[in-house]
């Protein structure tokens, strides 16, 4: 990359994104087992959290997959073009998770149908995450801060929040501060 006169990337922002997907997805299995039968005010929370942390989730990897990956492969070469292949595996195992996630919730939510599979596919979502994570904070963060410009790595947020749908917003916001 040619020098730039401009801030780099400053990606601490990006850690404690990830807190809030760690914390979450760790609770949503259990939160679903214990919804016990005929609870439907219980269902209908936990539910629709799942859905609204699972949208989260798609939407930030949606910008990563739009707006940082080609940049640093570009940019750093070599150096990104194996951690990036490896990253986008890693979300590809992660969108699988969560595409039977969004095929189980409607059916869950509506009748309590099938809450030990969507269990299960959350945890399966879970262990893909948490190893992803770990990756992108060890490997991706340091590149980001070497050939992002602070400029472009403010469009990777700004692409969650125009996706995100406004009443989500605050929610979403708030879990990402604990």
């Amino acid at each position: 990359m040619a020098q730039v006169n401009e801030p780099m990337a400053d990606v601490r922002d990006m850690f404690l994104a990830h807190t809030m997907p760690r914390r979450e997805f760790r609770l949503l299995p259990q939160l679903v087992r214990d919804v016990t039968p005929g609870d439907l005010e219980r269902l209908e929370t936990v539910g629709a959290h799942a859905e609204h942390i699972c949208l989260v989730l798609h939407l930030h990897h949606e910008g990563e997959d739009l707006l940082l990956w080609p940049l640093l492969v570009e940019r750093a070469g070599e150096e990104a073009a194996g951690i990036a292949r490896l990253m986008e595996e890693h979300q590809a195992a992660i969108e699988r998770a969560y595409k039977e996630i969004t095929e189980l919730l409607p059916q869950w939510r509506a009748a309590a149908q099938h809450g030990l599979r969507l269990a299960g596919a959350l945890s399966t979502l879970l262990t893909a995450l948490v190893e992803h994570l770990a990756l992108e904070e060890k490997e991706i963060l340091p590149l980001t801060e070497r050939f992002i410009t602070a400029a472009e790595w403010k469009r990777l947020g700004e692409h969650g929040m125009a996706q995100t749908p406004p009443e989500a917003l605050p929610q979403a916001l708030g879990m990402g501060m604990l």
